[in-house]
């Protein structure tokens, strides 16, 4: 009873270690799934991922816009930046060419880019130099690093994490962003030379002129403004970086852990111990109700369930906005319900292996050894198979016959008339095979009443139904044979034990006879008395048993005619304990 109780215990560990293990191994994959789908498995760094080079180039088409609209004469509002959420709706999206903005909502567009460029703290810096004119804009935090000095900026532009140089004239630009991800490709690069190559309205001069820019752009290292998108971004990268580098490890750890304690509970669920002896232990394997339960149907309960979960994760899924915190618990929730599903069905598979109830408690099995049970009584009385089914055939053709018949020539009629005909036919062979089955009924029916000398009339039935008959025959012949053997044998074994009791009473009487003249005669000696006595009591006694041996075959054959009467048991007993009262 101990044994069996620590047997439980480790099974039921065994079980919450894995469903620990198999809980993280989930985690740890969806965080390492959820990083390779978001970037690349080389991407180490912010600098490197999708994120970073779709931001970088957002600021730069906000920056185009922004100088955009300075040199067209655009300037602040200050009480304008009110609702900074209308402005950021109506951002202009230059991949819309048919998007048309009215001048106040590109005021408000320049009040927005001039408030994510130079009023909210930001990582990205940029210094734009109109080449025509001379005159240059700067951002805040360029002013800082580099007050105004260009040459300062390209001398230590290497050493930026990332920046970005263009010249509008001549459409050259120099960077050293990632270009795997087709950020900087040419149709952004021709938007940005467009943009601000086109007519521009001097202010001055009162003409449109033809401007050229160089517009240089760079991002602060190590984002150290924590108010925008990059550094938002960076954050972002950095806990699904450090997720994904943990996960890395704990993934195969756990996986490899949780492959073996599976390995352990496959060898060990199942196995039941009985003790048959003090000094020998004897497994068996324990089958439970469900493993009882035909294979394909166990098989199919599982997998409906494993449905049913997996379409109401799906629903919830898709109908509910998840944090990472309600995420877990979802996930959490999901494991805790497919858990005993899953390892439940792959258990009672592993039982069934050992046990070896796989296949022969499943439906094909038994349809199988079913069809090869018919199909072997199919061929073994093929003398009546063959026939039925030659008749079954020769009725299909008929009605066949008769739908080609009403196909061309379209007479119903004659449909019904064929299909009548094969009934009919049917009808005939199966009526004939009931009638000739019933006289063979008849027949064995009389030979079992005692008429052993009855012959069937094998010529006049079915030639189906014609060995059967012949081999009834042959029964009844051979019961004559036998009954007539036994007869002669009871006789003879009679008339030998009459014979023999004769011939062993004749000697008996003339023994009897003269152990009675001895007995008559004067003998002194008393041993001898005691001797005669004993002949005497034996011979009777042999005399009395081949009398009941004569009786008995008498009775045996039958020549002793029974006369049962009632008995009364009180008396019968009451007479048997007086006879033997001095004894007792």
């Amino acid at each position: 009873m101990s044994m069996r109780k620590h047997t439980s215990i480790k099974y039921l560990f065994l079980h919450v270690l894995l469903f620990i293990l198999g809980f993280v191994m989930i985690y740890s994959g969806y965080h390492l799934c959820d990083y390779l789908q978001n970037y690349d498995k080389n991407c180490k760094t912010y600098l490197e991922s999708p994120e970073f080079h779709t931001r970088y180039m957002k600021y730069i088409e906000r920056l185009t816009l922004y100088i955009y609209y300075v040199e067209n004469g655009y300037t602040t509002d200050e009480s304008s930046l009110a609702d900074l959420d209308e402005i950021l709706k109506l951002e202009y999206d230059h991949n819309n060419p048919g998007y048309k903005l009215s001048n106040e909502d590109e005021q408000e567009n320049f009040e927005f880019y001039n408030y994510v460029l130079n009023v909210q703290p930001t990582n990205f810096i940029y210094c734009v130099q109109n080449t025509i004119t001379g005159k240059t804009y700067y951002s805040p935090y360029w002013k800082m690093l580099y007050p105004k000095d260009i040459n300062k900026f390209n001398k230590s532009i290497e050493s930026n994490p990332a920046y970005f140089v263009i010249n509008t004239k001549s459409g050259k630009y120099t960077t050293n962003a990632n270009k795997n991800y087709d950020i900087l490709n040419k149709a952004d690069l021709s938007w940005i030379v467009e943009s601000l190559s086109g007519p521009v309205f001097d202010m001055n001069t009162a003409n449109w002129e033809e401007y050229s820019y160089i517009m240089y752009t760079a991002i602060l290292p190590d984002f150290p403004n924590v108010e925008d998108a990059f550094h938002s971004d960076y954050v972002h990268f950095t806990e699904k970086r450090n997720s994904y580098n943990m996960c890395r490890l704990i993934f195969p750890a756990s996986s490899l852990l949780a492959l073996i304690i599976f390995i352990l509970l496959l060898f060990q669920t199942g196995h039941h111990k009985v003790n048959v002896k003090e000094s020998e232990i004897t497994r068996t394997i324990y089958l439970n109700s469900f493993d009882h339960i035909m294979s394909e149907i166990a098989c199919l309960i599982v997998l409906a369930l494993l449905v049913i979960v997996f379409y109401m994760v799906r629903n919830c899924f898709f109908s509910y906005n998840f944090d990472i915190t309600t995420l877990l618990l979802f996930i959490l929730m999901v494991y805790v319900i497919l858990y005993p599903i899953s390892m439940g069905g792959v258990l009672s598979l592993t039982r069934r292996i050992k046990a070896g109830t796989l296949w022969k408690n499943s439906i094909i099995y038994r349809f199988g050894r079913f069809l090869l049970r018919k199909s072997s009584e199919f061929f073994t009385h093929h003398n009546i198979t063959y026939r039925i089914t030659a008749i079954l055939f020769i009725f299909l053709c008929i009605q066949m016959i008769g739908v080609f018949l009403y196909l061309y020539t379209d007479s119903p009629l004659l449909l019904v008339v064929v299909i009548f005909a094969s009934y009919l036919f049917l009808a005939g062979y199966f009526l004939r095979f009931a009638i000739d089955l019933g006289v063979i009924m008849d027949g064995t029916q009389k030979i079992q009443d005692g008429d052993i000398n009855q012959k069937l009339p094998c010529d006049s039935l079915t030639p189906a139904l014609q060995p059967l008959c012949e081999q009834i025959n042959n029964i009844s012949s051979g019961l004559w044979v036998a009954v007539e053997e036994r007869t002669k044998s009871e006789r003879f074994k009679a008339e030998l034990i009459t014979n023999v009791s004769h011939d062993i009473k004749t000697p008996l009487t003339s023994i009897i006879n003269y152990v009675d003249l001895m007995k008559k005669q004067p003998i002194e000696n008393e041993k001898t008395k005691e001797y005669l006595d004993i002949l005497t009591n034996k011979s009777w006694r042999l005399k009395t048993l081949i009398e009941d041996l004569v009786e008995a075959s008498k009775a045996s054959s039958g020549a002793i005619k029974m006369n049962p009467q009632k008995l009364d048991l009180v008396e019968l007993i009451k007479q048997a304990t007086g006879e033997f009262d001095d004894r007792f």
